[in-house]
């Protein structure tokens, strides 16, 4: 049996919630781990070397105790939807409770005790079960809701379906939410969007440094032409400072995406970052 702790952004599975559950995303769990220094992921593979959808390993190799290291108790089980580490000790868990607090999710042990760090940086534990009555959108807002699972006030429910599409299974995407009909024809991508994730991560492999800028000032132009339209339609825009530290940890992003869906386009390396940068200016 053992102790475990998991990361998740449900407190628990509520059968009867009534709406779709938030999940887990891999990109999610990319944009923390390429961010953190302190942090490693190690991709699940197939007996054929392809990485496996949603699982994988994460390693905090900035754990203080290095006997801990040595035994290999300082990894974290990521699956879909949740990062598990079976008996962690306090140095783990605190980081567990940092990487909860960066994608809105719940810290929860075995008992249904619930972890979090203080406004004084101190590890905390509660058992009270106030922390569980509330979830937490992509966009950092708060959804209260009962011991079902299901919303206190009914009337968020729009927003709710709105703001979190991306962190739905695709199967509760189909059953909660109803899609306009399809354009007959698709938006038109042009430029170094539409080339493979491997051409770019090929390049920060080689160190063709000009290359990889080429690519990040597409990105920089598919963020503006967001920001145009959002101030057209007088929705709120990204804006982040670009500082050399945000540009490393962008293209730092854009890498390890690129790696681990070599055969996606860029545009959808630049998606993810986007999701991981408006979840970041939100919260």
């Amino acid at each position: 049996m053992g102790y475990d702790v998991t990361i998740t952004r449900e407190a628990f599975m509520w059968p009867d919630a009534g709406r779709p559950l938030l999940q887990l995303t891999q990109d999610m769990v990319y944009a923390v781990v390429a961010t953190d220094p302190s942090l490693a992921y190690e991709a699940e593979r197939n007996k054929d070397g392809v990485e496996i959808e949603g699982q994988g390993t994460i390693i905090y190799v900035g754990h203080p105790d290095r006997e801990i290291v040595e035994r290999g108790e300082n990894t974290l089980w990521y699956y879909p939807g949740t990062i598990s580490a079976k008996y962690p000790d306090d140095h783990l868990i605190k980081k567990m409770a940092e990487i909860g607090a960066k994608l809105k999710c719940f810290v929860v042990g075995d008992n249904a005790e619930a972890y979090f760090i203080d406004d004084k940086g101190e590890l905390v534990t509660d058992d009270t079960g106030e922390k569980f009555k509330y979830i937490v959108g992509d966009t950092g807002k708060r959804y209260e809701i009962d011991g079902e699972g299901r919303f206190v006030n009914l009337n968020q429910i729009p927003d709710y379906l709105a703001e979190n599409r991306h962190s739905f299974t695709p199967e509760d995407q189909a059953r909660f939410i109803t899609s306009a009909p399809p354009s007959q024809e698709s938006p038109k991508i042009y430029g170094l969007g539409i080339t493979r994730c491997e051409e770019f991560a090929q390049m920060h492999e080689q160190k063709k440094m000009d290359g990889v800028y080429y690519y990040y000032t597409w990105y920089q132009g598919f963020i503006s032409g967001l920001n145009v339209v959002s101030g057209a339609y007088k929705k709120k825009a990204l804006n982040y400072a670009t500082s050399n530290q945000v540009l490393d940890e962008d293209i730092t992003f854009l890498y390890a995406y690129s790696k681990a869906n070599p055969k996606m386009s860029f545009l959808s390396a630049c998606e993810a970052l986007l999701r991981m940068r408006t979840a970041r200016h939100s919260s």
